[in-house]
């Protein structure tokens, strides 16, 4: 806590309990003729909650453990669980409990250690929580360690202990569960005890920042921004610490941003993406951080949207690099934290991993707002639960630079329930594909518009993207391109190639009024051909995809031929109007179409769809409707090998066979 201002001194005493904690601050106003200790006492008084969990008598299953209860007079209820010592890395323990309230809880862990002693890491709900607790000593002994804070949901909660290693000079796996606890209200450090006004007129900066660094220098605690709102420059995350943004909470940007840091690659990649500082809050090689609440973060018109801010503007609202154990969000769907104003990005992540972004609203602000989330080169990463009424650029967008001055894989990333307006994509993985992404998991997008893509892949930079599934219910209208799939070759790495792109899979789309403010164009896969080879597309399945277009192109617009995409060029209108209006593939191999549906509002009369040098192509149950003014559906050009349509509504059972020159169905 910070003093309070007096004439004379302060003392402060703060007193941290197991189940509560009472900060008491002693004001001793020492004026002239006033006695030492006559003073007025302020007492804060805030007393925490505490759910305590024993292992030995919580319901709990295992994995390759077998666990019996042990009494010992020294342990939390005189008993503790033990697993036997045969126990193995990957086994695990999971206690399955209910936490009556929603709210954000400090996790303490209590166990036995000893000589034959395991290591154990503790999750919640599939989430690794804090770091690994080595359980081994050379003498027996009950101790407890801090494992972070986490925002629980009222209701039922699984917390998983899972053997991950030993000690070396531990002669077993074997690990103990005396208690686990969750408590609420200990270790909170308002910002208003440091000097935060919230009057909207004062700068908290200060007063911001050394409430996070108090926090820290404990080993972590919750900062909490009561009702009101904080002027702020920029804030330093630091580990450990969460940030609780209560209800009626905003917290606001004022000019003073921290300057760009160097960045000797910032050339491979747009300013906003080299740079981290120039963030109204930004953390570097910060772990276990949490921005959660219901509050208001707003770039208040002072985060830059250009991608060459002024001095002192700044360009995102938070900004985070090389980090990990991140996680930014609400509380539910009903009470979700608010970004608005942000600048160019809501939120840039580089290098970070385990990353949780969730229940989050973006306002509908028609300026300031460009890039929600873009996560470069990340990995464990979940978004999930987003509304965004407005944003100029993606919503959430997955991409690897050069920024940190090498290649950096992405892996494991899931992304659910996005709902949103946007003038570019709604998903997008690109452009920005310097490293490989692979294992990415999207599901229930419902786009309410997009100048660009509803879903698009873009490679631009030679990355492989590998391993891509779009499921759930994804719905699209007003919508320039439903999906978009596409190689370049902008190059912008060091020794950079043309990428790949393989292994997609997209179900259940259903897109309606496919156009929007900029335009309309065919659903796209293409890949990339120049000078030195052809580039495939591969193996790509469509299943239980709807797309009605806008229609009304003339016979015309059936012949002609898209360009091939010179250097640089790689969004959705560069290729021009496409000769179909249901599916436009070219440079592509492996690509499945089950179960789909195309149409169109006013009659079209360019092909459903074309396919351009192309193998191995099936089309199964593909229903496609017919313009007055076209005699055929499909058209296949150049060399399509094994090409193989059946049970299609209209069309013949073709195949497989191989196509040379131009045939139309």
């Amino acid at each position: 806590m910070a003093p309070f201002p007096n004439k004379g001194g302060f003392i402060m005493l703060h007193t941290m309990y197991k189940s509560f904690a009472i900060s008491l601050v002693l004001a001793l106003f020492l004026s002239i003729g006033v006695p030492f200790g006559t003073g007025p006492l302020i007492v804060h008084a805030a007393p925490s909650a505490a759910l305590n969990f024993e292992g030995e008598t919580t319901a709990n299953t295992t994995s390759g453990i077998t666990t019996s209860n042990s009494s010992d007079s020294s342990a939390s209820g005189g008993q503790y669980l033990q697993t036997s010592s045969s126990t193995a890395v990957g086994s695990w323990v999971e206690f399955t409990v209910n936490v009556p309230t929603a709210d954000t809880y400090s996790v303490e862990f209590g166990y036995k250690q000893n000589t034959g002693r395991g290591i154990s890491q503790l999750s919640v709900d599939g989430k690794n929580q804090g770091g690994t607790v080595d359980q081994y000593a050379s003498t027996a002994a009950f101790t407890s360690s801090n494992l972070g804070t986490v925002s629980l949901s009222s209701g039922s909660h699984k917390f998983r202990f899972t053997v991950t290693g030993k000690n070396a000079s531990s002669n077993s796996y074997a690990i103990t569960v005396d208690y686990f606890k969750l408590t609420t209200g200990a270790g909170d450090y308002s910002v208003k005890d440091y000097g935060a006004k919230g009057d909207g007129s004062s700068d908290d900066t200060s007063a911001i920042n050394s409430a996070i660094t108090a926090a820290n220098a404990a080993g972590g605690g919750k900062v909490v921004f009561p009702s009101g709102t904080y002027l702020s420059r920029s804030i330093h995350l630091k580990s450990n610490v969460q940030l609780y943004i209560n209800t009626g909470a905003t917290i606001k940007a004022i000019s003073g941003i921290d300057s760009p840091e160097s960045n000797s690659y910032d050339n491979y990649q747009d300013f906003g993406h080299s740079h981290w500082h120039n963030a109204l809050m930004w953390g570097e090689n910060v772990h276990n951080v949490k921005i959660i609440g219901t509050g208001t973060i707003d770039g208040n018109g002072v985060l830059s949207t250009s991608d060459n801010p002024g001095s002192g503007q700044g360009d995102k609202a938070i900004a985070l690099k090389l980090s990990s154990d991140i996680e930014i969000g609400g509380l539910d769907d009903a009470h979700k934290l608010n970004l608005q104003r942000f600048g160019h990005f809501a939120v840039l992540a580089t290098g970070v991993d385990t990353l949780n972004i969730h229940n989050v609203h973006v306002p509908n602000f028609t300026s300031g707002q460009r890039d929600v989330f873009d996560i470069m080169q990340c990995n464990d990463v979940t978004v999930t639960d987003i509304y965004s009424e407005y944003s100029a650029d993606d919503i959430v967008k997955l991409g690897s630079d050069y920024s940190l001055g090498y290649k950096r894989p992405m892996s494991n990333i899931r992304v659910d329930k996005i709902v949103g307006f946007t003038n570019c994509n709604l998903f997008q993985i690109g452009s920005e594909t310097a490293g490989d992404i692979s294992n990415v998991h999207v599901s229930n997008l419902t786009v309410l518009g997009a100048g660009k893509a509803g879903f698009s892949i873009s490679v631009n930079d030679g990355s492989v993207v590998d391993g891509v599934v779009l499921d759930g219910v994804n719905t699209m209208t007003g919508t320039t391109a439903p999906i978009f799939i596409e190689i370049s070759n902008r190059g912008r790495a060091p020794g950079a190639g043309v990428g790949k792109i393989k292994n997609v899979t997209i179900n259940n789309v259903t897109a309606t009024n496919a156009q929007s403010s900029k335009g309309e164009y065919t659903s796209t896969i293409a890949g990339f051909k120049d000078g030195n080879g052809t580039y495939y597309v591969e193996n790509i399945t469509l299943n239980n995809v709807k797309i009605t277009a806008k229609g009304s192109h003339p016979n015309s617009d059936a012949s002609i031929t898209p360009p091939e995409l010179s250097k640089g060029n790689y969004n959705v209108k560069d290729f021009g109007i496409r000769p179909s209006y249901g599916f436009w593939l070219r440079h592509v191999k492996g690509v499945t179409f089950k179960n789909t549906t195309v149409n169109f509002e006013s009659n079209d009369n360019r092909y459903a769809v074309v396919v351009d040098d192309a193998g191995n192509i099936e089309f199964n149950n593909f229903s496609m409707a017919k313009g007055t003014g076209i005699g055929s559906r499909v058209q296949l050009k150049n060399t399509v090998k094994s090409f193989y349509m059946h049970d299609s509504p209209n069309l013949p059972t073709v195949g497989p066979a191989d196509i040379t020159g131009t045939k139309t169905y």
